[in-house]
């Protein structure tokens, strides 16, 4: 099926009436994409205080911090946790007011679930838990970088011609590719049966997803998530301009295609909300972030002749022949079983209208 235009109707920086946008609006947006994507994580705090330092300015109490005083590196990442988790509700306030605003009766042109809608409850536990965690990955984000300055025990450089532009060209996709592996493995990882039971399962309450629930996983799985994109500052040179395009650009899309809305994307490789949101809507399936690479060579890919479930495992659905709309209705509301027939009502709050 296709993922890269979700047609008429659709929130996006593209034009209406194109799937993608203008050279001149790709640099626009990649703007914002960047300053929004790091409303959500450490880096934009941690980010400029590792360039000031790399010049020979410390903001106040950083050189305390690095050098061990535990009270200024308790200020800073308390300070960096508030910041991010203050970005991240502002940001995800602002898509969930726009989605308010829409008159009612036209979620068909907007909504990628418009039958379905989440309860306050559950709406109100994803901003909590979302919210916490964005603060959480600040403050990994925050000891990274305080162990960068403490002695160097990341590979992070600061000079361009220390490794030359070709690698500073490339390691932008050598950084995107880290970060998209390890979020698919993972994310299949945390799909394994009893993995999912207890640990994943709480992200697929959130059933449609919300903004809020872009990083509403438990906290112990989110760190692995944080951690293991962070993993790549140990093991190869990246330039803090590239941690801050690449997060910010992964950082917003997570919470995009988390929002519920139709969106297309300016860039070609992304595809449309609808790909993780189909991910939600059928469970074990569509387990990439940003591209759908690793799902089409692996064979996760959503196929609109299978059906799927929440106890369908593995990712590749069960065998049918029946109308995917009569599966999707099912499999949305029941989310138990492969079949088609006699689908138990899932617990959920979620209601139909």
């Amino acid at each position: 099926m296709g993922y890269y235009d979700c047609g008429d109707g659709r929130r996006s920086i593209a034009p209406d009436g194109s799937a993608r946008a203008s050279f001149s609006r790709l640099l626009s947006a990649t703007a914002v994409v960047t300053v929004c994507g790091m409303a959500g994580r450490g880096e934009i705090i941690a980010v400029p205080i590792l360039v000031l330092h790399s010049i020979g300015i410390d903001l106040p109490g950083i050189g305390a911090a690095v050098g061990g005083d535990w009270r200024c590196v308790l200020a800073w990442v308390i300070f960096s946790a508030f910041g991010a988790a203050h970005g991240y509700y502002g940001h995800c306030t602002e898509i969930e007011r726009w989605k308010s605003l829409q008159p009612k009766g036209s979620e068909a042109l907007w909504k990628c679930q418009p039958d379905r809608f989440l309860c306050e409850e559950k709406k109100a536990y994803a901003r909590r838990l979302g919210t916490f965690n964005a603060g959480m990955a600040a403050v990994l984000g925050m000891a990274t970088s305080l162990l960068h300055l403490q002695g160097g025990h990341t590979k992070m450089y600061f000079d361009i011609d220390e490794f030359g532009i070709a690698w500073y060209v490339v390691s932008f996709v050598v950084f995107f590719t880290w970060v998209e592996a390890f979020a698919y493995a993972f994310h299949r990882l945390f799909h394994l049966k009893f993995i999912y039971k207890h640990l994943h399962k709480l992200h697929h309450t959130f059933q449609p997803p919300t903004s809020f629930s872009a990083v509403a996983f438990h906290p112990v799985e989110f760190g692995f998530y944080v951690l293991g994109g962070q993993m790549i500052f140990f093991v190869l040179p990246i330039h803090p301009s590239v941690m801050l395009v690449v997060g910010g650009y992964t950082a917003y899309y997570l919470i995009e295609d988390h929002s519920g809305i139709k969106a297309t994307a300016p860039w070609p490789w992304q595809p449309t909300s609808l790909y993780h949101d189909d991910h939600h809507r059928y469970f074990h399936v569509n387990f990439g972030q940003h591209v759908l690479w690793f799902d089409w060579i692996f064979g996760t890919l959503r196929t609109v002749r299978r059906t799927y479930g929440e106890e369908c495992f593995g990712g590749k659905g069960h065998n049918g022949i029946k109308a995917v709309g009569k599966a999707v209705d099912k499999g949305a509301e029941g989310g138990k079983a492969c079949a088609l027939s006699k689908i138990p009502t899932r617990e959920s709050c979620s209601t139909r209208r």
